[in-house]
This record gives C-alpha cells, structure tokens and sequence, in this order.
C-alpha cells in the first residue's frame, strides 16, 4: 500500500513462498477492516510497516493467522520505517506468531484496543519505540435495589491518580465503552496503569467506587446508597410572653 486514505474492507490476503510479507505498508491514514491475512510461508510477516513512514492507519476487527509451523521469524506487524499513531482494534493474531510484534525502526509505536495478542511475544527493543494495551470498560451504576440510575458521572484514575477518563450514565446506568489503558511499554520497559480506579456519583446519592485490574473488556457494577437526608439545625426560640401564639 504505497498510496494514503485508503479503506480496505473484508478480504483474505495470503503470502506464499517467496514472499516476505502478506502487505507492506509505506503510505498513511488507511483502514483495514473485517479483513484476513494469512502467512502462508515460514520466515514470513504478515504486515510490513516500511518506506519512509507509516502514520494513522487503522486495524478493525482483522484477523492475522500463522498458516505455517510457526518458526523464529514469523511475525505479526514488523515495525522497519518511523511509524506512529497505528492502531489495531478489536483485532485477533494468531498464537503461533513467534513475533506478535517486531519493532526494529526507533519512533515506532502502535496501539492494541479490546485486540487478542499474546504480549509475551512482542520482541525488539529498538530506542523510542513502544506500544499502548487498552480495553474497553463499562460501568454499571445502579441504587441498592438495582434500579438503574442515569446521569451519574463516572471517572477513571489510573494507579497514579492520574484521570483517564469522565464519562456519564445513559438512561439505562450504563456507560459507553471506555478505552482505557493497561500498559504503555516503551522499548523494554513496562509502565502499568492499573489497577483502574472507577468513582461514581450523582446528586441525591451517596458516592461510591471500586478498582479494576484490567486484564481484558469488562463490565463493572457500582452501587450508589440513596443519600442521607441534610442535617436540621435546632432553632431557640425566646418566649416574651405567657400567650403562644404571641
């Protein structure tokens, strides 16, 4: 794909002998979804990121299977031009991939939303490079008895305290799904921001919360207590006469 602003949708790609990549990727800003690639041939990779640069392309729901034994060197996406802002999402490799992802160019760096990889097997170290994992994560946010409550504002703080995200409760208590990070990995280095953790409130509740350790998408209930009625000052009145109604 040499050409930017391309959109690719459901087809097989395969790479036989001789090939050394099932695509390569040297241009920006395309999506490839609903799509199959198929390393049909050992020593191989499915996608080559290469030329120049590779910038903003996407990855939705694609599957990328290993065809072959699965020998040292086959590889998922192989990182070889400056590369950034590339995601996959919702995205499937396949498991016998020795390399789920190889970085061997330096300013290299991809995202894994709510995708199945095996992050063991990514492999190179190159400086500058790193990828992000998140999931999605939805909060429930009912009273007591279950009822939804809507309206409810939701934040997410990673271990550090620091704010991912604020988001608010439809009419049915849910929230839409959050991307929310696991870990940034730089070069070799895992820098985890979990657990997750998750504080609801709204007017006429009792505020509440609880921590996720987000491994893969999930769905979380928070309960809200309806709130405590305000607390009643006690007025004295000084009687200046025997009548009271006076």
């Amino acid at each position: 794909i040499a050409k930017n602003n391309n959109i690719i949708i459901n087809n097989t790609f395969s790479a036989s002998t001789g090939a050394n990549s099932v695509v390569t990727i040297g241009s920006n800003n395309n999506t490839l979804e609903n799509n199959t690639y198929v390393l049909g041939k050992s020593d191989g990779r499915i996608i080559q990121f290469g030329g120049t640069t590779a910038i903003n392309n996407v990855f939705i729901r694609d599957t990328f299977s290993d065809g072959t034994s699965g020998t040292v060197s086959d590889t998922g996406f192989n990182f070889g031009a400056s590369t950034t802002g590339n995601r996959c999402i919702e995205c499937i490799f396949a498991q016998n991939l020795t390399s789920q992802v190889q970085f061997n160019s330096n300013n290299a760096n991809l995202t894994f939303l709510n995708s199945t990889f095996n992050s063991s097997r990514v492999a190179g170290s190159a400086a500058q490079s790193r990828h992000i994992v998140q999931w999605y994560l939805t909060v429930n946010v009912t009273d007591t008895s279950f009822n939804a409550i809507s309206g409810a504002t939701v934040t997410f703080r990673n271990n550090t305290n620091g704010l991912q995200n604020t988001v608010s409760t439809n009419p049915t208590g849910l929230t839409n799904a959050t991307n929310i990070t696991q870990y940034i990995r730089n070069s070799s280095t895992f820098n985890y921001q979990t657990p997750i953790t998750v504080n609801a409130s709204r007017p006429g509740y009792d505020s509440n919360g609880t921590t996720v350790n987000l491994t893969t998408q999930m769905i979380t209930l928070i309960l809200l207590p309806t709130g405590y009625p305000p607390n009643i000052t006690n007025v004295t009145v000084n009687k200046t006469s025997a009548n009271p109604l006076e």
